[in-house]
């Protein structure tokens, strides 16, 4: 529900240099440089927060920290 992207391209820059698409460097996630506006916020790299993107797992992941299980 936090999430504002979902991560889909495995690559982080385009063939320019520019932060790619839905990748990790996505302006909507929060601007990467002093030069960048937040493509969620609006706001510069000194005031944006930050947002939260997600990747899908196409399997279901457990944490192990969640189960009780005592080593012998």
């Amino acid at each position: 529900k936090l999430s504002v992207k979902a991560i889909t391209n495995p690559y982080f820059l385009d063939n320019v240099g520019n932060p790619a698409a839905n990748g990790l460097y996505d302006l909507a996630l929060g601007p990467a440089d002093s030069k960048e506006v937040c493509g969620t916020c609006a706001q510069d790299y000194n005031n944006c927060p930050g947002h939260i993107g997600h990747i899908n797992l196409p399997l279901t992941v457990y944490n192990p920290l969640f189960f009780d299980v005592s080593i012998v």
